[in-house]
C-alpha cells in the first residue's frame, strides 16, 4: 500500500478510470489504494458524478495549510502565563481555553505537544477530582454506617 496523501497524478488517474466507468473496487485495485480511503476521498471531492483532480488537490493542499497553521498555533508570554496559572490553580482545560478565547481543542494540543499534557490524561480539574473523592467518601461512610 503506498502512503497516505494522494499526489496530483493519482488524483488525475481517479478522475480518469471515474470517467472510464470503473467502480470503487477496480479504481483501488489499479491504485493500490485501500478502497475506504480511496472512497472518502472521492466522497469529500464531488463524488463519482463530479470528481475532479485539480479541485481536489487544491481541497487537499488547503486542508493540509489549514492542519499546519493549527499545530503551529503557539501563545504569547501572557497567555502562556494564564495556562500556567491555571494548571496552578486546578482549572480544568476547558475553563483555562475560555480565559484565553481559544477553543479547548487547540489548548489541549499545544498542551500535549509541549509535554504539558499526557495522551491519556483526564482533562478534569484537580477541584474537581477531590470533589469527586469527597462524594465517594461520603457514600462509602453512609453505607458502612447503614450496616
Amino acid at each position: 500500500m503506498k502512503g497516505f496523501r494522494y499526489t496530483l497524478a493519482e488524483r488525475a488517474e481517479i478522475e480518469e478510470l471515474i470517467r472510464r466507468g470503473l467502480n470503487l473496487n477496480k479504481i483501488s485495485r489499479q491504485l493500490e489504494r485501500n478502497c475506504a480511503g480511496l472512497r472518502a476521498e472521492i466522497s469529500k471531492n464531488g463524488g463519482f458524478e463530479n470528481y475532479n483532480a485539480i479541485v481536489a488537490h487544491k481541497n487537499a493542499q488547503d486542508e493540509h495549510i489549514k492542519k499546519a497553521i493549527f499545530l503551529a498555533r503557539s501563545f504569547s508570554d501572557d497567555e502562556i502565563a494564564v495556562i500556567n496559572e491555571g494548571r496552578l490553580i486546578g482549572y480544568s482545560i476547558n475553563k483555562i481555553s475560555q480565559q484565553l478565547g481559544c477553543q479547548y481543542i487547540t489548548l489541549k494540543k499545544w498542551l500535549l505537544r509541549n509535554n504539558l499534557l499526557q495522551e491519556n490524561s483526564s482533562s478534569i480539574s484537580l477541584e474537581e477530582r477531590l470533589i469527586n473523592i469527597e462524594q465517594q467518601i461520603e457514600i462509602i461512610l453512609q453505607f458502612i454506617e447503614g450496616k
